[in-house]
């Protein structure tokens, strides 16, 4: 590493842990205020921080300060869509997780779906990720797979079905 680079790497961390000091309490302010649990705007101020110190980002951004603004509100956004994605799923197989202000908050009941759908015929798990976790139309998701969007709907309902059965089986024992 030239001397150069070096001075410059230590200008950027300096330049990081400057918005760090001045702004870390306001980044964490606005990704709780958007939503997100005390602990979950902490660890978004985190993930935006580091986010910002690869190396690709850090030499390419112009205002650092306006990308990790931005950059928490992005991550809160897809905690947001994330539960909703769950919260669909569960509801859509007829699990009910106990839940605080909508979202759901038994892990171990949402580990059981997931187990379950990773019992389900390739096609069929593949199909239920790209719905419930990628939040994808069956019009992508038949891209995706090089299927009709009709394959598509027609085996999520299958798997559906079948998650349906699994958990009331599993219940039910």
């Amino acid at each position: 590493m030239t001397a150069e680079r070096a001075d410059g790497d230590r200008a950027s961390l300096d330049l990081v842990d400057d918005i760090l000091r001045r702004r870390g309490q306001d980044l964490i302010s606005l990704a709780y205020r958007v939503g997100l649990s005390a602990e979950d705007a902490e660890d978004a101020v985190q993930e935006a921080f580091a986010r910002l110190c690869a190396p690709i980002n850090l030499d390419h951004v112009r205002d650092p300060e306006a990308w990790l603004f931005r950059t928490v509100y992005h991550l809160a956004m897809d905690a947001h869509r994330w539960r909703r994605r769950i919260s669909s799923l569960t509801s859509r197989v007829q699990f009910q997780a106990p839940t605080v202000h909508g979202v759901a908050t038994d892990v171990d009941g949402l580990a059981a779906v997931w187990s379950t759908v990773d019992e389900l015929p390739e096609r069929q798990r593949a199909i239920v990720y790209l719905r419930y976790r990628m939040d994808f139309t069956y019009d992508v998701i038949a891209t995706v797979m090089g299927i009709t969007a009709g394959a598509a709907r027609s085996q999520g309902s299958v798997a559906m079905a079948t998650l349906q059965r699994k958990l009331r089986d599993v219940d039910e024992a």
